[in-house]
């Protein structure tokens, strides 16, 4: 397959055709590296190495923390402090 090299805001990229990310059992966001080899750019996916558990475990702490936060609580805390008596 023959593409070209396009602009994307700062950035260049190539687009992938969907039937060829099928072929390869790759999706959408999954996560990818690339290397350069002499004149080849190798793209190879990115396998996780963390368990289900470690996984879980990870979400779970975030559920925590963001249910533990008050962004707008913490907000007018801090406009209080800030403009207190102007």
């Amino acid at each position: 397959m023959q593409t070209t090299i396009r602009q994307w805001g700062n950035s260049q990229g190539l687009c992938i055709p969907k039937n060829m990310l099928r072929q390869l059992g790759w999706s959408v966001q999954d996560d990818v590296e690339v290397n350069v080899s002499g004149d080849k750019i190798i793209i190879e996916r990115v396998r996780l190495n963390r368990s289900k558990e470690e996984a879980f475990h990870k979400i779970r702490q975030l559920r925590k923390t963001a249910a533990d936060f008050d962004g707008e609580a913490e907000l007018y805390s801090y406009l209080e402090e800030r403009y207190e008596g102007k």
